[in-house]
């Protein structure tokens, strides 16, 4: 990959000023961020901070209103899913709960992209999604069952197996482990670190979770009010005294964060 003026290094995503707002809710309020070539950033902050909504700028889910995103030194203002695909690196998401679709079987769910993007047969998929089982842990069988019939943590290793389906170049993930125990957490966390370093990837991501988000991260950056305040390494974060960051990863009652959410209630 290179970069805007194609001689390779910088950033691989590009945000500046970014503003998104519905109705009278901003959400992103001229937000700055970027993010290296095979770093892995992850985003904290309270809820309603922007987090999601930033990701699904970033995946072309959403359009912005104002600012620029540039990914591999392309603007994508304007862009549609052709050209997005024609041009930009390979991103695929991770949603929340895994999002998969009850209706379809386990294969189905992990090559639900490519059956709509390629022309290959059913055995060539059904073989594709075995292979994407094996390297999230998951036996050959599962690929036949329904997402019912799974318990959370293996509807959490098929969602990542379809992220990983087409071996993307940006990993997108969204609370990546949600709802799971700390045991199935720290499993997860090392299994998305896995894939990302055997596919050379870039990872931006969302969690609540601190002890994921330092396990998992190069660099931390806090979204609080629609902007980044707050990047650093995981360690800094954990010793920042900046008043937002503290408040939130030590779980402090009191601090700046609950401050705002109270006066916005009067």
């Amino acid at each position: 990959m290179t970069d805007g003026n194609g001689t390779g290094g910088g950033p691989l995503i590009e945000i500046a000023g970014i503003g998104k707002r519905f109705g009278d809710n901003v959400v992103l309020d001229g937000l700055d961020l970027e993010v290296g070539r095979g770093e892995s950033l992850v985003l904290v902050g309270p809820s309603a901070s922007g987090k999601t909504v930033l990701l699904k700028t970033i995946m072309g889910l959403m359009a912005p209103d104002s600012g620029s995103l540039r990914i591999d030194g392309h603007d994508t203002n304007g862009m549609g899913p052709g050209e997005r695909q024609r041009t930009l690196p390979k991103m695929s998401m991770l949603f929340q709960y895994g999002a998969l679709f009850d209706s379809l079987q386990v294969w189905e769910n992990i090559t639900f992209r490519l059956r709509r993007e390629k022309r290959l047969s059913r055995e060539e998929l059904i073989a594709i999604a075995i292979d994407k089982l094996r390297h999230v842990g998951l036996p050959p069988d599962t690929a036949q069952l329904y997402p019912v019939e799974l318990s959370g943590g293996m509807q959490k290793r098929v969602g990542i197996a379809r992220a990983i389906a087409d071996d993307p170049e940006i990993l997108v993930l969204d609370e990546p482990t949600a709802g799971l125990d700390p045991i199935m957490t720290n499993a997860i966390t090392k299994l998305i670190l896995k894939e990302k370093t055997r596919l050379k990837a870039t990872i931006v991501a969302v969690t609540s979770n601190m002890k994921g988000a330092t396990d998992l991260a190069d660099r931390i950056a806090m979204v609080f009010d629609g902007r980044v305040i707050w990047s650093g390494g995981a360690e800094e974060a954990m010793q920042s005294t900046e008043p937002h960051i503290d408040q939130f990863i030590h779980s402090r009652a009191t601090g700046p964060i609950k401050m705002r959410l109270r006066d916005r209630l009067h």
